[in-house]
């Protein structure tokens, strides 16, 4: 670390409460907690009864219509969209080739390091905004893409969640 860096931290610790420090200091301890735990979800695609399909017989599609109906078409226009890779972030449209390069901003282009969050230095501005990439991985449109699964009955809004919750789990790799 450079001098600079130093005492750039040491004159921002300076004007911090002491609360504030004891937070950052928690803060960053879960996040190494995060880091080094040993995590594994378990693969719900070989388990049906416990699918994220399993939950939508709670909402049937007489239900949507009658209570979502104003939202419904916009459902299924995010849903058309995804099945094309098409999404929109902070009113930007974006379009994905075949396959979605995960940590790619879609603005300059640059791709964000691959590592865990806690690591990234997002205020690194020779990579832009991080936040595209990041409101891209918040995966806004499966929502949609269920709701137009279960209101048409469409496989292929199903099989469209399913490939992009693989494709986004294979792209972002839990630390181990």
């Amino acid at each position: 670390m450079e001098n600079m860096q130093i005492s750039w931290y040491i004159i921002r610790l300076s004007k911090m409460p002491l609360l504030e420090i004891a937070w950052r200091v928690w803060e960053k301890a879960k996040k190494l907690s995060d880091k080094i735990r040993n995590f594994r979800s378990p693969d719900i695609f070989f388990m049906p009864e416990k699918s994220i399909f399993s939950l939508s017989k709670h909402a049937e599609p007489e239900y949507l219509n009658k209570y979502f109906f104003q939202n419904r078409q916009k459902h299924l226009s995010i849903a058309d969209s995804a099945l094309e890779n098409n999404f929109s972030a902070f009113g930007i449209n974006i379009a994905f080739d075949k396959d979605i390069d995960w940590h790619i901003d879609p603005v300059t282009k640059k791709k964000w390091p691959q590592k865990f969050w806690g690591d990234i230095d997002y205020r690194d501005k020779n990579l832009g905004g991080v936040k595209f990439v990041w409101e891209i991985n918040r995966l806004y449109f499966l929502f949609s893409l269920a709701v137009a699964y279960r209101l048409t009955k469409e496989k292929k809004y199903a099989d469209k969640l399913i490939h992009l919750v693989k494709s986004w789990s294979k792209g972002n790799p839990y630390p181990s």
